[in-house]
This record gives structure tokens, C-alpha cells and sequence, in this order.
């Protein structure tokens, strides 16, 4: 099989951020592979080679780079989770095998639907893997953007920078604002004053947050966690929970549909892991609507037989 790996090396730790030992393992599987790091300015060059797999050795900010250039392609994907929260590892149920076995699964693997989700607004169109969010995680992830995150620098393991990540928002939600927002779902009128409204492809979103336990990224519809003044303590409790390192779903209100718009006043988004657009939304427009749907089995994803 011929293998296209992408590689983030300063993602993971020991091994598995060591570029030649993944080498190692996948060409021990007699796969012909050709390696790119992604952090290389020309690493895209890297997926033009046909391929029967893109494999992403990362975290879920390199998997969404990938994924988003793959979109339009006939194309297989993987990923061998190497990062912070591996929100879409985590959603295939990837993440309790070592790499290895991962790698030595993909000779029995099947083929699994990969949609892919996409959103038009006032600032053009875009695509997402995990999610799209208006509320208190979007701006938090916009502050994020702006100032960095000093408060995690120091902190080495994946499950304390997740742990960090959730207390802050936890401290964010309990003053932050509702927002007035127009949502039509399918046709059917879901407004209302909301301090959170997550648009989801994948059961997990932002820092390993599980807002939609039943999401499916192959089954052709979008999840919408809907957050009123009156589910504050519910997701409060949900993120102790979670802070304190116990499973558990928040329970939160879930529509699920195909087509969605939402629109408000100087909306501020995240389309994943980033700010859409980057900045503040223009002061001094019109409410900005967004339009959403599903880019249906856009790709196909590679899981491993001992997952199924």
C-alpha cells in the first residue's frame, strides 16, 4: 500500500514525535512511504503523490490542516494521535491503541464515511472536521489567539493542559453573557438567548469537551448543542466532572438535522480549533447569518480492524 504520512514532530512525546521511528514502523509493514513533516512550508506538495492513505501523525490541529486540503479529492485518511486532545482520534475510537498497533492494523482495516462540514458567512466559506461554536468557547478561543496560553506553558502532560483548558472555561461560562440568536434547523425555528451553541460533526469539540456523545462524523447529519441561562450549572457541572478526570455526558439539549443557519449580532465563531474570521467580526453591519451543511462521506476514514 502506498502511504503519504504527514507528521507534526512537535507534537507527542518520546517515540511517537520521532519522525524516523514511525518510518520505521510503517515501512516494517512492507507499506511504501513517503514521509512529510508539517512544518514545512511546502508540506501540502506531499498529498499531490497518489496514495492510497494519508496517514496524520499529530494533534487535531494538524488532522483539520490535512483534512481541509484533501476536501473535493477521492482520498483515505488515518490518524495516529500524537497531540493534546485528539478530539478526532477520540471520535473514531482511536485512542487507546498504541501507534504500532495501529500501523500493523491497517492491513485488516475498513473503510469508513468521513463528512465533512462546511459554513458560508459574510466572510466567505469555509470547511470544519470537529465543529462550528458560537459563545463563551469561541471567545475564549479568541482570547487564546490573542494572547497565547502562558498559563499551560508549563505544563507537560496532555491531560493537565486539557485539565487547564476546562477550568478556564468553567470560570468563563459562569459570567458570561447570553447572546439573542436567530437558528433555523431543517426549517424548524430553534432562536432564543443562548450562552452556547455548538454545531458538531464529532462527539468531542475544544478541549475534549463531549457535548454530543451520539455524533456521527459518517452519518450525513450535523449535532446542535444548544446552552440557555438554565443549562449554566448543568455544563458546570459537567466540566468539574471532567476536570476531576471523571467520564460522563452533560446532558445537554442535542437537535440534530442537515441544514442550519444561525444568525446574530457581531457573531464571534470558531470553526474548530481557530477564530472565524480571524479578528473581531466588523462593527457596524448588519447581524451576520451563517449557513451550514454536511459535505456527505467527503472522504473516507481508515479504522482499524480491532476497532470495529
Amino acid at each position: 500500500m502506498k502511504v503519504t504520512l504527514i507528521h507534526n514532530p512537535k507534537a507527542g512525546e518520546g517515540e511517537t514525535a520521532d519522525g524516523e521511528h514511525l518510518v520505521e514502523l510503517v515501512r516494517a509493514q512492507g507499506h511504501d512511504l513517503t514521509y512529510q513533516s508539517s512544518k514545512r512550508s511546502d508540506w501540502e506538495k506531499a498529498l499531490e503523490a497518489p496514495a492510497d492513505l494519508i496517514a496524520v501523525a499529530g494533534g487535531d490541529g494538524t488532522v483539520n490542516k490535512v483534512v481541509k486540503c484533501l476536501v473535493g479529492r477521492s482520498a483515505t485518511v488515518t490518524v495516529l494521535p500524537t497531540g493534546t486532545a485528539n478530539n478526532i482520534a477520540k471520535s473514531f475510537g482511536l485512542l487507546e491503541t498504541p501507534v504500532e498497533k495501529l500501523i500493523a492494523g491497517w492491513k485488516n482495516a475498513r473503510r469508513t464515511n468521513f463528512d465533512i462540514g462546511q459554513a458560508v458567512g459574510p466572510w466567505g466559506s469555509t470547511v470544519f472536521v470537529e465543529g462550528l461554536g458560537v459563545g463563551f468557547v469561541a471567545d475564549m478561543i479568541s482570547k487564546l489567539d490573542e494572547a497565547g496560553s502562558p498559563e499551560k506553558d508549563h505544563l507537560e502532560r496532555s491531560a493537565d493542559k486539557v485539565a487547564s483548558a476546562q477550568r478556564a472555561l468553567r470560570e468563563r461560562l459562569q459570567r458570561h453573557a447570553t447572546s439573542k440568536l436567530m437558528i433555523k434547523l431543517d426549517g424548524a425555528d430553534l432562536s432564543g438567548d443562548y450562552v452556547l451553541v455548538e454545531v458538531l460533526n464529532t462527539p468531542y469539540v475544544g478541549p475534549n469537551l463531549r457535548l454530543a456523545p451520539k455524533a456521527d462524523a459518517g452519518d450525513g447529519q450535523l449535532d446542535v448543542v444548544l446552552v440557555g441561562d438554565d443549562d449554566r450549572d448543568k455544563l458546570s457541572q459537567y466540566l468539574l466532572r471532567s476536570i476531576e478526570g471523571k467520564e460522563s455526558t452533560p446532558g445537554l439539549k442535542i437537535k440534530r438535522g442537515s441544514h442550519l443557519h444561525i444568525g446574530g449580532a457581531r457573531l464571534r465563531v470558531h470553526i474548530d480549533d481557530r477564530t472565524w474570521p480571524e479578528g473581531d467580526p466588523a462593527e457596524g453591519h448588519v447581524p451576520d447569518l451563517i449557513g451550514m451543511t454536511l459535505l456527505v462521506h467527503a472522504l473516507d476514514f481508515l479504522v482499524p480492524a480491532a476497532q470495529q
